[in-house]
């Protein structure tokens, strides 16, 4: 999936062209390809904060189990953001780029991902679902009071939608398998 710039003129993507997948961004026209991730790990799913454009959040792992990390759009500066345990993965920016939702296994057992919401400059976090199924795949939608997510709760992977603070749950598919949602702008 491409991540672009709130100005559209660059994106950020995963690529694996030089064995293990590693982050890269170039021009929104295929110009000025850049490399800026260079580790022995799988980096994936970068998302350029939609409101500066100055920084990237994705997921490594380079410290061992799968994390979340931040680090500028030129690749310095990288920071790792989750505190290493369990796995965490599927970062999505706040539309005012200071809050990200992502999905934890954070005191579950591996693979039973919950949904939590994190202050990425003091690290906050605090936890919006609670051990009922796999949720995954947060997205905020752009009014920044509603995230959509997947979860397998219900016995198949389906779409729901929740406030920001987890209250609310509401399922919005019922058939089919259903994982990767996106809000509509």
């Amino acid at each position: 999936t491409l991540s672009f710039s709130p100005d559209g003129s660059k994106v950020a993507f995963a690529s694996k062209v030089s064995g293990f997948s590693q982050i890269h961004v170039a021009n929104a026209d295929g110009s000025g390809l850049q490399r800026i991730t260079n580790t022995r790990a799988i980096e994936v799913e970068p998302k350029i904060n939609p409101k500066t454009g100055a920084d990237i959040v994705f997921v490594s792992g380079r410290g061992g189990p799968q994390q979340i990390y931040k680090m500028n759009v030129d690749g310095a500066d990288v920071q790792r953001l989750t505190p290493g345990e369990g796995q965490a993965s599927n970062p999505a920016w706040h539309p005012n780029g200071r809050h990200i939702a992502f999905s934890w296994t954070r005191g579950f057992e591996p693979g039973n991902f919950n949904v939590f919401v994190m202050d990425v400059t003091t690290r906050d976090y605090f936890q919006l679902t609670h051990g009922r199924g796999r949720n995954e795949n947060p997205t905020w939608a752009p009014d920044g009071r509603h995230i959509v997510f997947a979860s397998n709760r219900g016995g198949s992977m389906q779409i729901y939608t929740m406030l920001a603070d987890g209250t609310n749950v509401r399922q919005l598919t019922h058939s089919g398998r259903n994982e990767m949602p996106v809000w509509s702008k």
